[in-house]
């Protein structure tokens, strides 16, 4: 990409590389779910919301008292 003129300009392209990045995160996803049996994809889809309360308390338990942020995030890439 071409550097930004401007702040507006800057806003975009980031904006553009997040949507890129989320686009490349999809089609991986896809790719891993297309080579899943009919029963697993079946198994996958029923879970609908209970993916999310399982995030949910991923996120509590890795923010337990006592740990660095750097420790919740991993390394920096």
């Amino acid at each position: 990409m071409e550097a930004p003129a401007g702040p507006e300009e800057r806003h975009a392209q980031e904006r553009l590389r997040e949507m890129h990045d989320l686009f490349e995160l999809f089609a991986g996803w896809y790719g891993d779910v297309r080579r899943l049996d009919t029963e697993r994809l079946v198994q996958l889809l029923s879970l609908g919301a209970k993916v999310q309360r399982i995030l949910e308390v991923k996120d509590r338990l890795t923010r337990l008292p006592g740990r660095r942020r750097d420790e919740e995030t991993g390394p920096e890439t």
